[in-house]
C-alpha cells in the first residue's frame, strides 16, 4: 500500500533479476532538463536500505550511469527478494521492481 509502481519506457533497470555476486544491475531514466536527482532503494517493506543519489544535478537525456549491487548503506549484500528502485527529481517520482536473485 505504501508504493505506486509506475514504471514506465523512462525508468527501469537491467538485468532484471540480478545477481548482485556476479552484476550490477543499470538504473535507466530520461530526463527532459537539467534536475536534481535522489535514487533510493527500497526493501518490501518501504525502508531504505541504500541511498545511490542524493540531489544530484543531472543533465537533460537518457542516463544509464547509475549502478546498484546489491548491497545495503553498510556493504552487504541484500538478501534475495523483491526491491524498489524510487526515482525522485523535479518532474518524477516513480518506482521499479528489481528482483534480487542468487
Amino acid at each position: 500500500d505504501i508504493i505506486n509502481l509506475e514504471g514506465s519506457d523512462n525508468f527501469y533497470n537491467f538485468p532484471n533479476p540480478f545477481d548482485p555476486e556476479d552484476e550490477y544491475t543499470q538504473i535507466r531514466y530520461v530526463l527532459k532538463k537539467t534536475e536534481s536527482v535522489t535514487i533510493f532503494i527500497l526493501d518490501i517493506a518501504g525502508q531504505n536500505i541504500r541511498s545511490l543519489l542524493k540531489n544530484i544535478s543531472k543533465t537533460p537525456g537518457e542516463h544509464i550511469e547509475d549502478l546498484w549491487d546489491g548491497r545495503d548503506d553498510n556493504g552487504s549484500f541484500v538478501a534475495n527478494g523483491i526491491y524498489y528502485a524510487h526515482l525522485k527529481s523535479e518532474s518524477l517520482n516513480q518506482y521499479i521492481t528489481i528482483a534480487v536473485s542468487r
